[in-house]
């Protein structure tokens, strides 16, 4: 759906122009939970995002190194802060909530406003936060579309817990933890890890 076709949605804030509120942005988001809408003014293509943290959300997507690192995100939105340019993009806080409800409410707006640069439409977490039943069957019914052509079981082990965890694909799992296929696969092909902090192995069949 195109910004412009948004009919009374209510928003917190509304910054105008982002290159020159970066400052003000991440001051004013410091330590504050809730959901956020990128806007594209040339195009009016939308993404809605979620954090527990806003202000420090708000400092990655405004350093550039982090946003062109494909080695951290290959996301829609992250290319297009890169191709258009801040100064043609609008954000909005639409919401503060608290951070156990970000998921749900991150889902609810996905399902309502059904944004452009999300690539996967529904809302997911590296934090341990609880989906609701709901989000949970639309999770299962996207992955199902897709695990046929990728499915190789990925163990995946925390090392800040030293817990284990099987998945049955490379899309479930970059979905579970909050990341895209091509990091898992690069983790796992230079033993790095994932994310900083999961060791990969995925299990190819003969």
């Amino acid at each position: 759906m195109k910004r412009n076709e948004i009919k009374n949605l209510k928003v917190e804030i509304i910054y105008s122009n982002t290159d020159i509120m970066k400052n003000q942005i991440i001051k004013e988001n410091k330590k504050k939970s809730g959901i956020y809408l990128w806007t594209n003014i040339i195009n009016e293509k939308i993404y809605v995002g979620s954090s527990i943290n806003l202000g420090n959300r708000f400092k990655d997507y405004f350093n550039y190194s982090h946003i062109s690192n494909p080695k951290i995100s290959n996301s829609n939105i992250h290319k297009a802060l890169i191709k258009y340019g801040y100064s043609n993009f609008q954000l909005e806080i639409i919401e503060y909530c608290k951070i156990d409800n970000c998921i749900e409410r991150e889902q609810y707006y996905i399902d309502l406003l059904q944004p452009e640069y999300n690539i996967l439409k529904f809302a997911s977490s590296s934090k341990g936060y609880k989906h609701t039943k709901e989000s949970i069957e639309k999770i299962r019914k996207h992955l199902k579309k897709h695990n046929a052509k990728k499915k190789y079981p990925v163990e995946i082990t925390d090392t800040y817990s030293n817990i284990t965890t099987n998945y049955e694909s490379i899309v479930t799992t970059a979905a579970a933890l909050n990341t895209n296929e091509k990091n898992v696969r690069y983790a796992e092909k230079t033993n790095k890890l994932l994310l900083k902090r999961y060791i990969v192995k995925i299990t190819r069949k003969p």
